[in-house]
């Protein structure tokens, strides 16, 4: 009986660490689509929900078509307008919003100097709170 409830716990604790919570999915083609058609010149984007430091994150990203160099700053007017698109797209209930862009090497374009820009606190994962994004959202619109 003992090892019975032993295994039952030991089974159901690894599923639950394992599984996310469960949330409409179809933000991963929405979102993205949103992306391409807002006419930024992101292509190839992407979106999906992973944990991080036990909360869910939204982890958003793409090709910056117009970007040739990883090292080219990314404008934080672009990265208001995405924050906008990615919250105006229903996405799924998260803590954070971490984004990531590649130039047309497909190399990854660091975000940090641009996020500092907007005066919130950027995670050591380069994700900023939900919060934070709506009110970089909000900031955008005025």
């Amino acid at each position: 009986m003992i090892a019975l409830a032993s295994m039952m716990f030991a089974v159901g604790g690894a599923a639950g660490c394992s599984q996310l919570p469960f949330h409409d999915e179809s933000y991963e083609a929405r979102i993205p689509e949103a992306l391409e058609q807002a006419e930024l010149g992101i292509s190839a984007a992407w979106a999906d929900v992973g944990l991080s430091d036990f909360v869910e994150a939204l982890h958003v990203g793409g090709t910056l078509d117009a970007a040739e160099d990883a090292n080219e700053a990314v404008s934080p007017r672009l990265v208001s307008e995405v924050i906008d698109v990615v919250l105006s797209n229903t996405p799924p209930p998260s803590t954070y919003l971490e984004l990531s862009f590649r130039d047309s090497e497909d190399t990854l374009i660091d975000l940090g100097s641009t996020l500092q820009q907007f005066d919130v606190p950027v995670r050591s994962d380069g994700s900023i709170s939900m919060e934070d994004t709506e009110s970089i959202a909000k900031d955008a619109q005025r």
